[in-house]
C-alpha cells in the first residue's frame, strides 16, 4: 500500500485481494491484469511489483 495514496487504499486493498484470492493462478492473472487496467495509470508500481514477486505470491 505504501505506492498508493491513503484515500485510495480501500479501494486498492479491495481489488488486489481479488488478486490473491484467486482460485487459480489463470484467474489471478486475469485479475491483475483487471486491477492494471483499473488502476495502473495512477499506480503503475503496484501491479509491477505484484509481476516481479509472482512465484512468492502464487504459492
Amino acid at each position: 500500500m505504501r505506492y498508493a495514496s491513503r484515500r485510495d487504499w480501500a479501494d486498492v486493498a479491495r481489488d488486489l485481494k481479488l488478486v490473491h484470492t484467486a482460485v487459480n493462478e489463470e484467474q489471478a492473472r486475469q485479475r491483475l491484469e483487471e486491477f492494471r487496467e483499473s488502476w495502473g495509470k495512477r499506480y503503475p508500481s503496484i501491479a509491477q511489483s505484484w509481476e516481479r514477486a509472482w512465484n512468492e505470491l502464487s504459492r
